[in-house]
């Protein structure tokens, strides 16, 4: 049976050499499409067990076929950025979604968005495997240089030009709840690394220059170094989900807060309305109300209320606001607190004339008198929503509009926890700062909890959604803290410190949702760079693929002696 599948395998792989360069290149596109079912919402990981192996047999018929390094590296090049390129073009479709919100102004602009940008992050895998191509072998070892290439092209994605860590190869082994538990161990680029190897190891089954070729009827040979591999790669899957079940049994049930009422309102405001500047006081009038419906704080329970407000729910400069904030004091109920996204503007002295102020897309706290206690401005900016790279380049070339829409706000110091004056403090993220990982110190920082608003409503009924809403989730796994969202339009929820989803909204749903504020997860998270364990699992791997070279050496040295 073993050599009927080997058979099989091996006609697979020989056919991948005999492709033509474009139809690598087609198929390469067909395989990153292919591999986002393995991506949230639908987290099918076992489709990279086939997609990736394919990818690494498309790189061995362009080692076959050409014979000058740079020709080597010119066509893994193009097979990378294929791949790239159809893996974000699926992915990222709904981003498309927020240039139809105003299609008078940016309609033109969407064929080239959801082409240009999978275009642009097609070259982080590109390069990675170009240049790692040079080191590619003809055994069991290239697989270690596929998960190192790929590791670097989800680190460099993380960081460069301000980063973008949206679904990351690691994502794909966070699935499940069991699974996800990895995180607080390996990182998600850990994580990237780990995948790219354990979903690769069916290369194994077939290489590209070697024995294959030389013993095309004994596909058994060399057996023990493919058995042993794949064998690892199975055990790596059950280790994690085992580490993950034994840790959601060690935590227990979720503990909370004692006397906090946490109240998330969810008012699913028309996108187009919020942009709207004529109809702007009515959306703020429809959150207020929503948020009157509240019943009085049962004080025999809890002897404060906690109200949160999604990204930019109070549409005004609220710190230039009074009519608001006495408001937002009729509203606000003795032992309550608010926290709402909202603009905040201020005087910009350099600047002269009639825009000589500065812009931020803000989260403020304000207490049961309508005053502000604290606020944070948003530290990491989305390009092109919230600012706009190079403007004068956009200018330049004629696309003044986009440079002059796309460009308002200003950025924000690092986030640090945001202190209140009768609750624990919590650590602040708005929007698009939820994908980026959180150190593992976060936990020591003095924050209790994290929060993060933001406002999906841009996106539709889409995947968007359901994947920021798993970014986000992501940050409980790092540092050991419970997250809370409130969204507009999107999905709202709260997690506590190892992922456990305590309560959550529909998607697009006007609802409230009421609970406590989860208390800290008591599982000890590793300091470390958690990557460095990501490495050391590579190191097994290569010592296993490495068993039966070494015990062949030593069965000669044996037999001259």
């Amino acid at each position: 049976m073993w050599n009927k599948y080997a058979h099989k395998v091996l006609s697979l792989n020989e056919s991948m050499k005999q492709l033509s360069s474009r139809k690598k290149y087609f198929i390469a596109f067909l395989l990153g499409i292919f591999s986002t079912l393995a991506m949230p919402p639908i987290s099918f990981w076992p489709s990279l067990f086939i997609t990736f192996p394919i990818l690494i047999w498309l790189i061995d018929g362009v080692k076959l076929t050409q014979r000058n390094s740079s020709g080597v590296q010119k066509q893994v090049f193009k097979i990378g950025w294929s791949f790239g390129f159809g893996y974000f073009l699926v992915s990222l479709y709904w981003l498309g979604s927020s240039f139809l919100i105003e299609p008078e102004k940016f309609a033109w602009a969407l064929p080239f968005a959801v082409t240009l940008l999978p275009a642009f992050l097609g070259l982080f895998y590109a390069v990675p495997l170009a240049v790692l191509s040079l080191f590619w072998t003809n055994g069991p070892e290239r697989l270690i240089t596929f998960s190192v290439a790929i590791f670097i092209a989800d680190l460099l994605r993380s960081y460069i030009f301000t980063g973008f860590p949206w679904n990351l190869i690691g994502h794909s082994l966070t699935g499940q709840l069991e699974l996800m538990q990895s995180v607080s161990i390996f990182g998600l680029l850990g994580l990237s690394a780990m995948a790219a190897l354990i979903f690769s190891t069916p290369a194994i089954l077939a290489g590209p220059l070697g024995n294959d070729e030389k013993s095309p009827d004994k596909p058994s040979e060399g057996l023990l170094s493919k058995i042993l591999p794949l064998s690892f790669s199975v055990l790596v899957i059950f280790s994690l989900y085992g580490f993950g079940a034994h840790r959601i049994r060690e935590e227990g049930p979720t503990k909370f807060i004692k006397g906090i009422e946490l109240v998330l309102v969810q008012p699913n405001i028309s996108q187009k309305d919020k942009v709207d500047l004529k109809k702007r006081p009515s959306a703020l009038l429809k959150t207020i109300e929503l948020t009157e419906t509240l019943p009085p704080l049962d004080q025999t329970k809890n002897h404060q209320r906690l109200i949160v407000w999604p990204e930019t729910a109070i549409p005004f400069a609220l710190n230039r606001s009074p009519t608001i904030l006495t408001r937002l004091d009729e509203m606000l109920a003795e032992g309550s607190t608010l926290i709402s996204g909202a603009f905040h503007v201020e005087s910009n002295q350099n600047l002269k004339g009639a825009n000589n102020y500065k812009v931020f897309n803000s989260l403020f706290v304000v207490n049961d008198h309508g005053e502000i206690e604290n606020l944070y401005d948003k530290n990491h900016l989305v390009p092109f929503g919230e600012y706009l790279p190079f403007p004068q380049l956009f200018r330049a070339i004629g696309l003044s509009a986009i440079a002059d829409e796309r460009g308002g706000f200003k950025t924000g110091p690092k986030p640090s926890p945001v202190q209140l004056k009768t609750m624990p403090s919590f650590l602040p993220s708005i929007c698009y700062e939820a994908i980026f990982p959180l150190p593992s110190t976060t936990g020591s920082s003095g924050a209790k909890w994290l929060l993060n608003i933001s406002n999906d409503g841009w996106f539709g009924n889409t995947v968007g959604p359901h994947q920021h809403l798993h970014q986000v989730r992501m940050r409980a796994l790092e540092t050991g803290l419970p997250m809370v969202r409130s969204v507009n339009g999107g999905i709202s929820a709260i997690f506590d410190g190892i992922g456990r989803i305590v309560k959550k909204t529909s998607l697009n749903k006007k609802v409230i949702i009421v609970s406590a504020i989860p208390e800290k997860s008591m599982i000890y998270i590793f300091p470390f760079p958690k990557e460095l364990l990501s490495f050391l699992v590579l190191l097994i791997f290569g010592v296993l693929i490495s068993t039966e070279k070494i015990l062949t050496n030593r069965s000669k040295l044996s037999s001259k002696h």
